[in-house]
Parts: C-alpha cells; sequence; structure tokens
C-alpha cells in the first residue's frame, strides 16, 4: 500500500482536523446502519411479496429484486461488521500507546526475542486508522453505484409491470442498453460523455483504490466480499418461492407459519391460503382465507376480453373464467366445496388483502382433516411458456378438529 503521509501534511489544516476527529462520526454511523441492517432483511422480503401479491410484478423480477437488494445489505453489513471490529482494536492499541509510549523494552525479554525490532504502539495506532478510514469509505462507492442501479431497475420494473410486459422481454432491453453503452464507450472514449462517466464520484473513488491498493487485489477483494455475503443472501431469500403464484407445493416440510394465522408473525404476509388455528374445537363453520394476487386479476381480465387463446382450457374441465375468484377451487377431505360468495378484506399490519369465507365441517369427523386449494393459472413466460396450469395443491393446510 502506498504512504501517502508526505501528501497529507500539504492538506488544509481544517481538513487534517476533521480527518484526526473522523473516528467518532465513523463509530457512530457504523453502528446504527447495523442495527437498521439487521432489520432491513424482514422488510425486504415482506416488500417484494407485496410487488408481487398488490401490484402484480412477475415472481421472477421480484426474486431478482430480493436478491439483488440482499447482496447490497449483506455487503453493507460486512464492512460495517469488520469497520467496527477493526475500531475496537484501534481503541485497544491506543489505550496500549498511552500506558506504554515506548512500546517494547528490548532489554526485558528472553533471549531469543530480544534482538528483534518491534514497532511502537503508536505506529500500530496510525496503521490501524488508515485502514479503518479505507473501508469506511467503500460502501460510499457502493452506494453510489446502487442507487444509480436501483434507479434503472426499479424504472424498467415500472414499465415492464404497466405495459405486463414478460420479463424476457425487459431482460433483453436492459441487455440491448448495455450493450450500446459497452461499444460507444470503446468507439467513443474522448467523448464528453466518457470524460463525465470517468471523472465521476464513483469512477473516482474507484480509481483511488485501484491505484493505491492495486487493481488485482481490489478486484480480488469484490469477488471474496460476494462470495463471502452468499451465505447470508440464501438465508434472506429462503421461503420466497411460496409467493411465485404458479406453483405447487411440493416440499412436504412446510412452515407451519404460512397456514395458520395464531402461528404467523403479525408484521409477515400470507403467501397461499390459512386458518385461524390447527385446533379446531367442534363447531359448525371455520374461517378460511386466501391470499390475493393481482396476476389473477389480469389473467380473469384476459380471458375474458379473449386476449388469452389458449384451447388447453377446455381440456381441462374448468368451470368459467369470469373474475379473479373463479380461478380457485376449494376441497374439504378431498370434496369440493361451493363457495356461495367470498368476502373481501384487509389484514391488519400488512394490509394484505385476502379473500374470506366459511366452509361448513358440520358434518366431518373429529380428528385430523384438511382443506385444499386447487388453483387455475395461466403460464406466461413468453415466448417459452404460454398456457393454463392446474395446481392441485396450491395449499394444502391439515387440521385437527376436537371437542375440546
Amino acid at each position: 500500500m502506498i504512504d501517502n503521509t508526505t501528501e497529507r501534511s500539504k492538506l488544509p489544516k481544517w481538513l487534517q482536523d476533521t480527518q484526526n476527529k473522523s473516528w467518532e462520526p465513523e463509530i457512530i454511523i457504523s453502528g446504527l446502519m447495523l442495527t437498521s441492517l439487521f432489520i432491513l432483511p424482514t422488510k425486504l422480503f415482506e416488500f417484494c411479496g407485496m410487488l408481487v401479491q398488490d401490484f402484480g410484478v412477475e415472481y421472477i423480477s421480484a426474486w431478482l429484486i430480493l436478491i439483488y437488494l440482499s447482496i447490497i445489505i449483506n455487503i453493507f453489513k460486512i464492512f460495517f461488521i469488520v469497520h467496527l471490529l477493526v475500531r475496537l482494536a484501534w481503541t485497544g492499541m491506543v489505550g496500549l500507546s498511552y500506558a506504554f509510549p515506548k512500546g517494547v523494552i528490548n532489554e526485558n525479554l528472553f533471549k531469543v526475542f530480544s534482538h528483534h525490532e518491534f514497532k511502537k504502539p503508536a505506529e500500530l495506532v496510525i496503521k490501524l486508522e488508515r485502514w479503518c478510514s479505507i473501508m469506511f469509505a467503500f460502501p460510499v462507492y457502493i452506494g453510489i453505484i446502487f442507487i444509480i442501479i436501483s434507479f434503472i431497475l426499479f424504472l424498467f420494473l415500472s414499465i415492464s409491470t404497466y405495459f405486463e410486459l414478460s420479463i424476457m422481454y425487459a431482460i433483453g432491453i436492459i441487455v440491448f442498453i448495455a450493450l450500446v453503452y459497452f461499444i460507444s464507450s470503446l468507439l467513443f472514449k474522448n467523448s464528453a460523455i466518457s470524460r463525465l462517466n470517468a471523472t465521476s464520484i464513483p469512477s473516482t473513488i474507484s480509481s483511488i483504490y485501484q491505484s493505491n491498493l492495486g487493481k488485482w487485489p481490489v478486484q480480488i477483494s469484490v469477488v471474496v466480499l460476494m462470495l463471502t455475503a452468499f451465505p447470508s443472501v440464501v438465508t434472506d431469500i429462503n421461503g420466497f418461492d411460496m409467493f411465485l403464484n404458479a406453483s405447487q407445493l411440493n416440499d412436504k416440510w412446510l412452515p407451519k407459519s404460512e397456514f395458520y394465522y395464531d402461528n404467523h408473525e403479525e408484521e409477515q404476509r400470507f403467501a397461499r391460503s390459512f386458518i385461524n388455528s390447527a385446533i379446531v374445537k367442534e363447531q359448525h363453520f371455520m374461517e378460511l382465507n386466501v391470499a390475493y394476487y393481482a396476476e389473477d386479476e389480469r389473467t380473469s381480465r384476459k380471458y375474458k376480453e379473449q386476449v388469452i387463446i389458449d384451447n388447453s382450457l377446455d381440456s381441462l374441465n374448468w368451470k368459467s373464467v369470469n373474475t379473479a375468484e373463479d380461478l380457485i377451487n376449494i376441497y374439504l377431505n378431498d370434496s369440493l366445496i361451493q363457495i356461495e360468495e367470498w368476502q373481501y378484506l384487509n389484514l391488519p399490519y400488512t394490509n394484505q388483502r385476502v379473500y374470506n369465507t366459511f366452509i361448513d365441517i358440520s358434518h366431518i369427523p373429529m380428528g385430523l382433516n384438511h382443506i385444499r386449494v386447487e388453483k387455475l393459472t395461466f403460464a406466461n413466460i413468453e415466448p417459452i411458456v404460454t398456457r393454463w396450469r392446474v395446481r392441485d395443491k396450491w395449499a394444502l393446510i391439515p387440521f385437527f378438529k376436537t371437542t375440546n
């Protein structure tokens, strides 16, 4: 690493004073940011679920957004955690330099170590201070890049959702623009746009790091950082596949909190269908809720307007599709239940929309029973797949009927 001590001495005194006192806001900012970053993954998960359910954003788009934002959050976590740990070591060395300003007294060591030349505590403090400053500045670079990329992604997401474009078209447009930008950068290196891009804040910060720390060490550090963040990203996105409306439940190890209200966190969304409790005392009716998906509204509207032309629906022996509720069938112990009327409710805390009804369970036996939700979906991944599909196990809710 290049020693910039001489250059630093040429800086204005006010800037040197600010640099010397920068550790105070660094620690405060790192602590506050870490507190927020450990809360964000849950909020982010719910936000992406809301995009799918309430706004009709394609699952793949929301899934990519969740992964992208989770990577950013976990990279920031790593930086701020490491920064606080180095600051902890720095604080210890500051105390050590105060207690023993002379450092090591070679004459008092064992002979095997007495001939070594040790660094003074003040030198270690300065070295740790430099590394703290280097690490704390890097999130600024990531943050600026993150804002720019996020703006572009959400712009394309809004356009593709509003015009109901397939994610394949959106990806194609993004790749085309990226190629145009890359080729124009090579062909017009001395243009005003290229000079503006080269001298921008993100480019300047990146160049500072690469020129002082080395090109390859910086690139390798970024790769290592991404690999370190990967396990946390996998944890953050775990379970989001439940929001894939066109999928079927295939895993027998299903989370209990997804199907019973009394086991669910108040501020989390339901991805499929749920009842109040796994234990149902002897009663005549049981409340059932089915999560609303804006995609179903769009599918039923296109079917009525005959925008969707697919003869495979005739072979499925499905009822006519006039509303989004017509895409749902409810089975009680594999017996089809006729739902006379659905209620449209908003859940507390999350404001999630659900279809609500009551099912007659007076005739079923005591003991283990189950409710199965069957759903008709339209797979529309143009130009790969465009056809109707029945998900006979879109949701499966076991419950125990008892007299107590």
